[in-house]
């Protein structure tokens, strides 16, 4: 009967509370979709160029969509660090009720409120604040390396293109000296050890040709694989490497430059991390408050004329939470402090071998620069000039096939080495601009000292 009063009186709450239960327990309305990976190419755009292959790719990188769901996954997980925790809403009711002067007590409703020391709170946001920055430079970082493998690799299949055109061009030139030097067999002018000479160095070039076509598709499947692309075709390379140039730019200003990459912020992200984590667990060490309020529901007294006959109690209630295993924290902490070092000298170390990333890279760009300025402007031309004298002296017999044959092949050399250099000069300048996070200004190689 105790029971069935206290349902009787008391509808209207629980019809509340379930309210509350079903709003609490039903999904949240769909608001905004969740922010995509801005699209950098129309489906119908070309690929010309490095430009557009990392257009492409940066559209289609797993690699940085998966970084960028990471930062909005941490970015989440910040927006709801630091909150209090979640109320306790309970109902009891008296089974045998407790008979006071203004009637017997039938059940009651408590509300409790943890209040963590504001330590907690405030550490517990700088950790979530500091793993949603790391994300968000981890992104930033993803696109730069993705940007460096995509000029990387281009690069790398120009090279080889460029590498085969030159053979074939001088298989063009060994296809007339063969004619020449059998028309001069036949005549007695030459010998056939000449012809055969001529014959297997052609020979030899078409065969280079042939196993250069192996070599083309893998570096195709690499950058296919860069860009994301699973649809099989050949990709143009239409642009050459750019003249050789220098940074222009000192090297205590790279070094800012490297030392504000986002990889080397993500590490210091990461210590402040490890610093909220230690500011946290410190904070275990001390005690939290409980708030709460119990409303005691009470029915009408069985006498008559009772003054304040039915009235409910209402009691407020204060608690501490006392943290007495202090040995247990203070492991904790030290777990906490020896991580926090940890990645502090994670983030000195990284930084040093940056540095001196930054020096190697640098002075192999230089030398790039060099070494094909030299073989465009001296080498080359004194190939060219040495061959041409050759075929003339040998054209009135004062030189022999094997003397233009060696020209011919010191002349083919020359050229595979001016595009590697150029292609080698390109690839250290996409190196230098990720490793400083930026597109770099740069001066021509034959303005430097």
């Amino acid at each position: 009967m105790a029971l069935a009063r206290v349902i009787g009186r008391s509808d209207a709450l629980l019809l509340a509370f379930l309210a509350i239960a079903l709003c609490l327990a039903s999904p949240s309305p769909p608001g905004d979709a969740p922010p995509q990976v801005p699209r950098a190419l129309s489906p119908d755009a070309k690929l010309s160029g490095p430009a557009s292959y990392l257009a492409v790719a940066l559209d289609n990188s797993a690699r940085v969509h998966a970084a960028w769901e990471r930062w909005q996954a941490a970015e989440r997980r910040s927006a709801a660090a630091g909150g209090l925790p979640e109320p306790t809403v309970s109902f009891g009711a008296y089974v045998a009720a407790v008979e006071t002067r203004v009637g017997p007590q039938l059940g009651k409703v408590s509300v409790q409120q943890t209040v963590p020391w504001p330590g907690r709170l405030s550490a517990a946001n700088d950790m979530a604040s500091a793993e949603a920055r790391s994300a968000q430079l981890a992104l930033e970082g993803a696109v730069l390396r993705v940007r460096q493998q995509v000029l990387d690799r281009y690069w790398v299949l120009w090279e080889l293109r460029a590498n085969r055109d030159v053979h074939v061009s001088h298989l063009d030139v060994l296809d007339d000296l063969s004619t020449t030097v059998r028309a001069r067999v036949e005549v007695g002018k030459a010998s056939l050890s000449d012809l055969q000479q001529v014959d297997l160095t052609r020979a030899r070039l078409a065969e280079d040709i042939a196993s250069m076509e192996a070599e083309e598709y893998a570096a195709v499947a690499d950058l296919r694989a860069t860009l994301g692309l699973r649809t099989a075709g050949l990709l143009p390379t239409p642009l050459p490497p750019p003249e050789p140039t220098v940074p222009t730019e000192e090297r205590p200003l790279l070094v800012a430059r490297v030392l504000a990459h986002p990889a080397l912020l993500e590490t210091q992200a990461r210590v402040d991390g490890a610093d909220a984590r230690v500011r946290g667990s410190k904070a275990q060490r001390l005690p939290s408050l409980a708030v709460g309020a119990d409303w005691i529901l009470t029915g009408p007294a069985e006498l008559s004329d009772v003054e304040d006959s039915g009235k409910d109690a209402l009691a407020v209630a204060l608690g501490v939470q006392v943290p007495i295993w202090q040995r247990r924290y203070g492991d904790v902490i030290a777990a906490s402090e020896s991580t926090s070092r940890a990645a502090r000298s994670d983030a000195r170390r990284e930084a040093d071998e940056a540095v001196a990333t930054l020096d190697a890279v640098v002075a192999a760009l230089r030398d790039k620069a060099r070494r094909a300025h030299v073989t465009e402007g001296t080498l080359l031309p004194q190939a060219e000039a040495t061959y041409t004298s050759l075929l003339g002296s040998w054209a009135v017999g004062d030189a022999s096939v094997a003397q233009v044959l060696l020209a011919e092949r010191d002349l083919l050399q020359l050229r595979i080495e001016a595009d590697r250099a150029r292609v080698a000069h390109a690839r250290a300048w996409a190196a230098l601009d990720a490793l400083c996070g930026t597109e770099l200004p740069r001066r021509s190689a034959k303005e430097s000292p």
